[in-house]
């Protein structure tokens, strides 16, 4: 990620106003744990280009990691209004935050719409099945 981080800081040099460099940047600092920074870029980014619902996903997860659950629950609310279905984890992360803020309906939706959306068996669908098993009985 060194190598990647040196690239991606020159092209930020040449050209601070690609949305898509900032994007990379902040992807690989969310990868280096480095969440703060990788806010900073991803917040960039989407001034840049709004529309990228994968810079949303990302600065969702670094507030997320940084404990700002309610920029992480903006960001992932719109990313799941822009692409729900190519950003699968956004609903996951989204349902973990309506979990911890006694949201279990909304929290069972997100769950509910991720299995949904994903009917081919993935790394995710045996805990989030059990996950929505736990939330139906404690609500």
């Amino acid at each position: 990620y060194d190598e990647a981080v040196q690239y991606l800081e020159t092209a930020i040099k040449l050209n601070a106003n690609s949305s898509l460099t900032h994007l990379n940047m902040g992807i690989i600092l969310n990868e280096k744990k480095k969440f703060a920074e990788a806010k900073e870029q991803l917040s960039k980014a989407i001034e840049l280009d709004f529309r990228n619902p994968l810079a949303h996903f990302e600065l969702g997860v670094a507030s997320f990691k940084l404990n700002d659950f309610i920029q992480a629950q903006m960001e992932f609310e719109t990313t799941v209004g822009m692409a729900a279905n190519k950003i699968p984890l956004s609903r996951l992360y989204l349902a973990e935050i309506y979990k911890r803020s006694s949201r279990k309906t909304e929290a069972i939706n997100q769950l509910e719409s991720f299995l949904k959306e994903n009917t081919k068996e993935n790394p995710y669908t045996e805990i989030v099945k059990k996950e929505l098993e736990k939330l139906k009985q404690d609500k």
